[in-house]
């Protein structure tokens, strides 16, 4: 239901997202997922870790509403206020959204231009993949999965993130095993848009110290423009 792809009823769950990912992913890959993608790509490090060589959280958390024992995550009232406005003000809820995005930011009137031309290259999602990408951030609590993986894990937060706190840093290093966390100052929930540079950079940095990526060559510099990161 994003980018041009098509809807089913079915994909409301997140397992069978995951699935439907898997499909076109290769046997084997870095897994990056930001945001909602974070929690598939976790979903998919925990179901099937053969196919994840390591995995990138960012601007993500394994459980994005708050329970009752002090994780540190969105108040459920907010979350729920939010739920309620997509169903009945889409359009003033997706802007409300596009301005917790700008929240933090650096330079947000960069950050606005820059989401207004994706805005505009885009397909528009369709309505019931919104509520259901609402539904699995509401449903999902994948703490104990996280903390279970027996792979690399990178988290990249931004220390003025209006959705995803911050202290979610403290909480991975004390119960993930192999966690490698990027505090990114002056970015709110849209780092690679951003600081698309620094985040290219810290992903980089991560893979190669695990081996997973050639050394770079010492005449080579890393660049980030619209259709990637370039070269490796």
């Amino acid at each position: 239901g994003h980018g041009g792809s098509d809807w089913r009823a079915e994909d409301a769950d997140l397992s069978v997202m995951c699935t439907r990912v898997l499909e076109v992913a290769p046997p084997e890959a870095l897994w990056l997922g930001w945001s909602l993608g974070g929690l598939l790509a976790l979903q998919v490090a925990a179901q099937h870790p053969a196919r994840v060589q390591a995995l990138t959280l960012l601007a993500a958390t394994p459980c994005f509403v708050a329970r009752d024992d002090g994780f540190p995550a969105m108040p459920a009232a907010t979350f729920a206020a939010f739920a309620d406005g997509l169903a009945t003000t889409p359009a003033r809820t997706l802007a409300r959204f596009r301005q917790l995005l700008m929240t933090g930011a650096a330079d947000a009137r960069a950050l606005r231009e820059r989401l207004a031309a994706l805005d505009a290259a885009a397909l528009p999602p369709h309505p019931a993949a919104l509520a259901a990408g609402l539904a699995c951030l509401h449903d999902n609590d994948l703490r104990a999965a996280l903390a279970s993986l027996r792979l690399p894990v990178q988290l990249l937060l931004a220390d003025n993130d209006a959705l995803v706190p911050p202290a979610l840093a403290d909480w991975c290093a004390r119960a993930v095993q192999d966690v490698a966390v990027v505090r990114l100052a002056d970015a709110g929930h849209a780092p690679h848009l951003e600081q698309p540079q620094a985040v290219a950079e810290a992903c980089l940095a991560h893979w190669r110290g695990h081996g997973l990526l050639p050394p770079p060559d010492a005449q080579q510099q890393v660049t980030v423009t619209a259709g990637g990161v370039s070269p490796a």
